[in-house]
C-alpha cells in the first residue's frame, strides 16, 4: 500500500534529522529548508527593488537597506517556521491518506489480497508482524494470517486499514507533531529575541535615505581648524542624520576672543559649535559663546556643542586610539568641558574625528541637541 511507503519515507527523513543534529554532518544545512529560505529571501528582495513610486529609487534603496539589516536577524526564525510547516505538512499528508481510506470505505468495499513472485507467506507474515506489531498491541487487533489471503483469495480489509492507520499515527503523525511543537517553541524564543526595537542609528539612516527635506548644517570650529579627515567625518555624520539633501558648511575658525554678538545671523537648521579638547574650557569665553548662540536660535533651529578629542589624543597618545582608552588626562579634560557646557543648559557631544565613529553617534547627536528633542523627528 502507498501508505507504507509514506511511513518509510517519513522514518528515513526523521532519521536524517537526528543524524544532522547529533553527528558532525549535522553542521550541514537542510537542503530543502535552505532552498525554501533562499527562495523567500529572493522574493523579498524582488519586492524591495520594485518599491519605487517616485521614480527616483530612493524608497527602493531604503527598503533594500532595511532588508540587508533585517534578514540576518530573522533568518533563523524563518528557517524554524519553515521546518515547523514541513513537519505539519508531512503529518497532514498522511492524515489525508488515512481519512481517504476510511471515507472511501463507507461506500466501497475494500478487499485484502497479496501476491509475490519471490516472497513466501511466512516471510510476508513475519514482516507484517514487525511493521504492524505496535499498532496491533495498541488496538488489540491481531495481525490476520496472510497465508489465506494470497491471490486469488482475499478477505475483509477493515482490520488491515485500522492497523495501517494506527501505524501511520504512531510512526508519522505523532513524531511529526512533536517535532512541529519543538519548532514552535524555538520560533517563540527566536521571535522574542528579534522583537527588540530596531537600533535607533540604523532607523535614522534608513529614514534619512528617503528624506526629501532640505536642511543646512553650519559647523563653527572655535580657535582651531579641523583636519580634512575630521571634516569628511562631520559631513558624513550629518548626511546620515538629516538626509542626502542636507548642505553641510564648515565655517572659518571662530577666534578665541571673538564677540559672539557679531558672528552673524544663524541661518542653518542646525548649528554645531566645534570645540577642541586640547584647549582648556573657560566659562567666561566658551560658556558665554554658547549662551549667546542659544539665545539667538530661531524657531526650528538646533544647537549642538561638540568637543573633538582627536588633536589632544594625538598629542599625548599618538596614532593608536586604543592607547587613549582609560586615559585619565582625556577623562579629566572631558569632565571640565562637560561642566562648562552644562552651565549653559547643554550636553557636550564628545567626538574623536580622527578615529572610526561609533555606531550610536547619531543617537548621541540627537540627545545632545538643544532644545531637547529638536532633532528627534528629523
Amino acid at each position: 500500500m502507498p501508505l507504507l511507503g509514506l511511513v518509510a519515507w517519513n522514518l528515513v527523513m526523521m532519521a536524517l534529522l537526528l543524524v544532522r543534529r547529533w553527528l558532525p554532518v549535522g553542521r550541514l544545512g537542510n537542503p530543502l529548508v535552505d532552498s525554501l529560505l533562499g527562495a523567500w529571501r529572493r522574493s523579498l528582495r524582488r519586492q524591495a527593488s520594485s518599491v519605487d513610486p517616485d521614480g527616483k529609487g530612493a524608497l527602493a534603496r531604503a527598503a533594500g537597506g532595511y532588508l540587508e539589516l533585517w534578514l540576518p536577524a530573522v533568518s533563523a526564525l524563518a528557517a524554524a517556521r519553515i521546518r515547523r510547516l514541513l513537519h505539519l505538512s508531512a503529518a497532514a499528508l498522511v492524515i489525508g491518506v488515512v481519512l481517504g481510506m476510511y471515507l472511501r470505505g463507507l461506500v466501497w468495499e475494500y478487499r485484502m489480497t497479496w501476491e509475490s513472485t519471490f516472497l513466501s507467506a511466512s516471510t510476508v507474515g513475519a514482516w507484517l508482524e514487525k511493521i504492524l506489531g505496535p499498532a496491533s498491541a495498541l488496538l488489540g487487533i491481531e495481525v490476520p494470517d496472510v497465508a489465506a489471503l494470497r491471490s486469488p483469495a482475499s478477505g475483509p480489509a477493515a482490520p488491515w486499514i485500522h492497523l495501517y492507520a494506527a501505524t501511520a499515527l504512531l510512526f508519522v503523525v505523532l513524531p511529526r507533531w512533536a517535532l512541529a511543537a519543538a519548532e514552535a517553541l524555538r520560533c517563540r524564543r527566536l521571535a522574542a529575541s528579534v522583537s527588540q526595537p530596531f537600533p535607533v542609528a540604523a532607523r535614522r539612516r534608513l529614514l534619512a535615505a528617503v528624506s526629501t527635506r532640505e536642511h543646512r548644517v553650519d559647523i563653527w570650529p572655535v580657535s582651531f581648524r579641523p583636519a580634512i579627515r575630521a571634516v569628511t567625518a562631520l559631513r558624513s555624520l550629518f548626511l546620515d542624520l538629516l538626509g542626502p539633501r542636507t548642505e553641510v558648511r564648515i565655517g572659518e575658525p571662530v577666534a578665541y576672543d571673538a564677540d559672539p554678538h557679531v558672528l552673524g545671523p544663524l541661518q542653518g537648521r542646525l548649528l554645531v559649535v566645534l570645540f577642541n579638547l586640547a584647549q582648556p574650557p573657560e566659562s567666561e569665553v566658551h560658556g558665554e559663546l554658547l549662551a549667546s548662540l542659544r539665545g539667538a536660535l530661531g524657531d526650528g533651529q538646533s544647537l549642538v556643542a561638540a568637543v573633538d578629542a582627536s588633536a589632544y589624543r594625538l598629542r599625548i597618545h599618538g596614532e593608536d586610539p586604543a592607547a587613549a582608552e582609560g586615559s585619565s588626562r582625556l577623562r579629566d579634560r572631558r569632565r571640565n568641558w562637560d561642566r562648562v557646557v552644562r552651565e549653559q543648559g547643554l550636553e557636550a557631544l564628545h567626538l574623536d574625528l580622527q578615529d572610526e565613529l561609533p555606531e550610536d553617534l547619531l543617537t548621541r547627536v540627537s540627545a545632545a541637541a538643544w532644545p531637547s528633542g529638536s532633532l528627534t523627528g528629523s
